[in-house]
């Protein structure tokens, strides 16, 4: 990840990065370790940042990232503590995509993600793999 950076999920984006947001920092000496907020041109706390230590490990090692989202109530989990449960009075995004961030702050920022799920009602299921070249391929290959 390097230094001086934040990282995270930005859900219900607009398209044009406007979202809701939930950072982990890796800011050298911060003292805050989460942000929950909306991104819309700058950005407006929901659950504000802060320090709570929850099951953060350094931003080097694989942290696990989950957001429970009821309409428009949200739970943060960092590697499956609960940290904080918030709700958006002004329902301000209703739809759109998800994305993984790795912002720069200071330094270059390098983020890895792995075993990214999203599940629940209205998601569609997973592109089918029928046609697909690794099919294709592992059929061209089984019939020679």
């Amino acid at each position: 990840m390097g230094t001086e950076n934040h990282f995270g999920i930005g859900f219900r984006d607009n398209k044009v990065g406007h979202h809701y947001g939930f950072y982990m920092n890796d800011f050298a000496g911060a003292e805050t370790k989460y942000w929950f907020g909306i991104w819309n041109g700058g950005y407006t706390a929901l659950a504000g940042s802060w320090g709570e230590d929850g099951n953060y490990k350094d931003a080097e090692d694989w942290n696990t990232m989950k957001v429970v989202i009821k309409g428009f109530h949200f739970e943060l989990y960092i590697n499956n503590k609960l940290l904080k449960r918030v709700e958006d009075k002004g329902k301000t995004f209703k739809a759109g995509p998800v994305a993984l961030v790795s912002d720069k702050n200071v330094k270059e920022a390098v983020a890895q993600f792995d075993y990214v799920k999203i599940e629940g009602d209205g998601i569609p299921m997973a592109v089918s793999s029928v046609g697909k070249l690794a099919v294709s391929w592992a059929n061209i290959k089984y019939a020679h």
